[in-house]
């Protein structure tokens, strides 16, 4: 790998065909990231980061965070490969605790930031087991 410093950009939203076409015009424009945001609601980003894929060639490409105590880190685990071999290794997972520390979202999810901890924890050791 090279040392140069590297470029990231992370779309500001929109359609999932808006952000499609963002991700191609970002690529052309030399940016060596593309990111986007996983909302609790809203466009699917591992579903866009996979359209991306085969739109692009070189861009990486990955979401801003995952939260992954509010998810099941098995398809977390699952979706970043399928990324990662629809983008021949251009995948990058970024997962943390999610945005609302101190908010219920009326979803049911843990709001403990402590649980949280402890289920980041346990879903970064189980996605690193499944890649194994």
């Amino acid at each position: 790998m090279d040392d140069r410093m590297r470029y990231g950009v992370v779309l500001p939203g929109g359609s999932a065909s808006e952000q499609l076409e963002l991700a191609v015009l970002a690529e052309e424009a030399g940016w060596d990231g593309v990111f986007v945001w996983e909302g609790v609601y809203g466009v699917d980003a591992w579903g866009l980061l996979c359209a991306m894929a085969v739109r692009t060639t070189r861009v990486r490409l990955g979401t801003l965070l995952t939260p992954l105590p509010w998810r099941r880190p098995w398809k977390v685990a699952s979706q970043a490969a399928t990324l990662d071999q629809l983008s021949g290794g251009r995948a990058i997972l970024a997962v943390g605790l999610g945005a609302y520390p101190d908010m219920e979202m009326g979803t049911g999810e843990v709001v403990d930031r402590r649980e949280r901890a402890e289920r980041l924890d346990e879903g970064i050791d189980l996605i690193r087991t499944l890649w194994a």
